[in-house]
């Protein structure tokens, strides 16, 4: 029941979450395929959200976007609720390696290895993906962890603050 403006880089996310959306009977969907470092959104809202991907790029970058949802996209009494990675949860998953069996029912889901690492030095999450029957095509990301002192210090100057953190 509530409407949701998203904004979503990759036209494969945004049309499948359109599609999602469709099937419901309550609430609207408005999705702009943007970068999120440049759109323009010309309201405010009650609640901006970003899950899994905060960390992705620098520090100075997740400040930029910081300082973007606190002065550009909430309303003065709004809520900035995201998911950030946790250093203590990164290194304790360091060295993890799973094999996965294809999605069932995913066109073109293939076995796949996925490793998880940890920098200790850069505070940086690693997590590569590799298919079993082409190593070749291997992919790997990384994301930059905060724990919730080093959130607070990038917080600092943008106009929000941590006012609860719940771990899972």
């Amino acid at each position: 029941g509530h409407y949701v403006t998203a904004v979503e880089f990759s036209l494969p996310r945004s049309s499948y979450a359109q599609k999602l959306v469709s099937k419901s009977h309550a609430g609207s969907l408005r999705m702009i395929e943007a970068d999120f470092y440049t759109v323009n959104l010309p309201e405010k809202f009650d609640v901006v959200t970003y899950w899994d991907g905060f960390g992705v790029g620098t520090d100075a970058d997740q400040r930029l976007l910081l300082m973007r949802i606190a002065g550009e996209w909430l309303k003065d009494d709004g809520c900035l609720i995201m998911d950030v990675f946790n250093p203590f949860k990164a290194a304790t998953d360091s060295g993890h390696t799973v094999r996965l069996a294809p999605l069932a029912g995913v066109p073109g889901s293939v076995e796949m290895i996925n490793r998880h690492y940890f920098d200790p030095v850069t505070s940086r999450w690693i997590d590569e993906w590799e298919p079993v029957d082409h190593p070749e095509h291997a992919m790997a990301q990384t994301i930059r962890c905060y724990s919730p002192v080093d959130l607070a210090l990038l917080l600092e100057g943008t106009g929000l603050k941590i006012v609860r953190v719940e771990q899972e």
